[in-house]
């Protein structure tokens, strides 16, 4: 059957630019339009140079053990776009998409085509959970904080904070203070601020920042505060434990929130896959950062050395997280994210050869690799996919496995 010509539309809009100048005057205008659907429900916005999409679907998995209605909002998507959209933590079917476009353009029409990819999947999440009347919007923010398309929000219950790393410097500045200020931006008067691990210096500037944007209060995290989930790695700890520290702030019973961790599933993160050749971890580390929490958890939980299946994008820092994996493995596999942004694999080829490190090449051959390396590879060590999201999620794609539930809503 055709796709629904909306939906193709939506599929083909032009992705974010940003840049010198950039504003959110025109998906504020585009929200404000459609009634500001964002206003309609209660909205948790998520923000952090790591784990904002762990932390943000074990908030809303918390919610929905509680019994309430949950829409969790977050990007980029791993396989299919509706994976963004999720209410109860299932992703929106088709059906379900076309009805929130056809409300969208019914209100505001060919204008909605105007916006980039991301601000229109904004607008569809908002609008989303207003047509399904949602108890809560769990929001997790695209790129940094000010300029972010979720910024529309007129005043989160909660602002969160998950970590503050570089990342994304072109856009967010080069210093870790100039990214947490960014990030400051979701911050809004009245709201309530958690924010997790942080070092000193950053956590004086947030709660500043926050002081300065009439905040209701500040929560940062402690050590007391770890706590275990269902979703495997030490990082995980973390981003339990700020996920709990906000519920408890929502007023959610603990024996609510042991539930919600116990049953939240969130696909390619420290995600173990068996029934093929050999078990299979998938892991999106796209940062330095998130390379490093990503090593000391594999290898707290690998029981020998793996084979690294590896592609990133050209902006990011690939050899500081080579040098990271090889404290794991010196067996490689290369492959390029599919994106235009991704790094050429000659250039990690090169690295790894000058370093003495054996590997295979794939490029985007994604059908050889899974042949190869997944299905019928006879090697007995485990493989660990990590890098960029869109190779992680193409991968998973291509082997059919599934999207949600991501947690199930109790109804009490």
């Amino acid at each position: 059957m055709d796709q629904n010509p909306l939906l193709t539309r939506l599929k083909s809009l032009k992705q974010w630019q940003g840049g010198k100048g950039y504003t959110i005057d025109s998906i504020r205008l585009a929200a404000e339009n459609l009634g500001d659907p964002q206003e309609g429900f209660r909205t948790i916005h998520v923000t952090g140079t790591n784990g904002k999409g762990s932390t943000a679907a074990m908030i809303a998995a918390g919610l929905g053990s509680a019994g309430f209605k949950v829409g969790l909002f977050t990007s980029p998507h791993l396989s299919t776009m509706n994976e963004r959209f999720c209410i109860d933590g299932t992703p929106l079917s088709d059906a379900q998409l076309e009805a929130v476009l056809e409300s969208i353009v019914e209100k505001i029409g060919e204008s909605f085509f105007d916006l980039s990819f991301f601000e229109a999947c904004t607008i569809v999440g908002f609008q989303s959970f207003w047509m399904e009347q949602v108890d809560f919007g769990v929001i997790e923010v695209g790129l940094g904080g000010t300029l972010d398309a979720t910024n529309v929000i007129k005043c989160p219950e909660l602002a969160v904070i998950t970590s503050i790393s570089l990342d994304h410097e072109n856009v967010l500045g080069n210093t870790e203070e100039a990214i947490a200020r960014d990030k400051c931006g979701i911050i809004k008067p009245g709201t309530s601020v958690f924010v997790g691990q942080v070092r000193r210096e950053i956590r004086d500037l947030i709660e500043a920042e926050a002081q300065k944007r009439q905040a209701r209060n500040v929560s940062f995290f402690s050590p007391k505060d770890l706590f275990s989930s269902q979703l495997r790695g030490e990082y995980q700890a973390l981003n339990s434990g700020l996920a709990r520290s906000c519920l408890r702030g929502l007023g959610v019973s603990e024996p609510a929130i042991e539930r919600g961790f116990a049953s939240v599933v969130w696909p390619g993160r420290m995600e173990e896959v068996r029934g093929f050749s050999r078990p299979i971890t998938f892991e999106c580390a796209h940062n330095i950062d998130g390379i490093r929490k990503s090593c000391r958890a594999l290898g707290s939980v690998l029981e020998s050395e793996p084979t690294i299946a590896f592609g990133v994008l050209e902006t990011k820092q690939w050899r500081e997280m080579l040098g990271e994996l090889l404290e794991l493995s010196r067996d490689f596999l290369l492959l390029e994210p599919d994106s235009s942004r991704s790094l050429p694999q000659n250039e990690l080829q090169s690295w790894l050869t000058g370093n003495g490190v054996s590997f295979r090449a794939f490029g985007r051959d994604y059908s050889r690799f899974i042949t190869d390396e997944i299905e019928g590879s006879d090697s007995s060590k485990p493989l660990v996919l990590i890098g960029s999201i869109y190779l992680v999620g193409a991968i998973r794609g291509l082997l059919g496995l599934p999207f949600g539930p991501l947690w199930q809503r109790e109804h009490v």
